[in-house]
């Protein structure tokens, strides 16, 4: 796990402003409506699993759909846990364009182990 971290680090030139917001944070605002959930892991992984109400836009995607967000309202990307760098890089792009953007804090695969309960895409 230490030189799984330490390329992490090494990838996240500004990883103290990309600490993640915790699950139960993004549910609580995520059910008020206060915040845009964005899931930017490929098309098939968000039909098996996904936090209910969140879009799915790859980060191929990312730059011709940035009409789709709201500049209102603080987007909250997450993808597939702690290491991984694709809700990072929506992250970044995102805060570039100037949108207010944080990742969550772990992924589907640690939410799935917490037993929250996820939508599929038929649901």
């Amino acid at each position: 796990i230490e030189e799984v971290d330490s390329l992490v680090n090494k990838y996240l030139t500004s990883r103290d402003s990309l600490e993640g917001m915790p699950v139960n944070q993004v549910l609580k605002l995520a059910r008020r409506g206060d915040i845009t959930l964005l899931d930017v892991r490929p098309s098939e992984e968000y039909a098996h699993s996904h936090l209910e109400g969140a879009l799915n836009i790859t980060l191929e995607e990312l730059e011709e759909r940035l009409g789709d967000f709201p500049k209102s309202k603080t987007i909250v990307a997450y993808c597939r846990g702690t290491y991984c760098v694709l809700s990072y890089e929506a992250v970044k792009r995102l805060r570039e364009k100037g949108f207010k953007a944080v990742r969550a804090e772990d992924g589907i695969p640690n939410w799935l182990n917490m037993n929250l309960k996820l939508a599929k895409q038929d649901e």
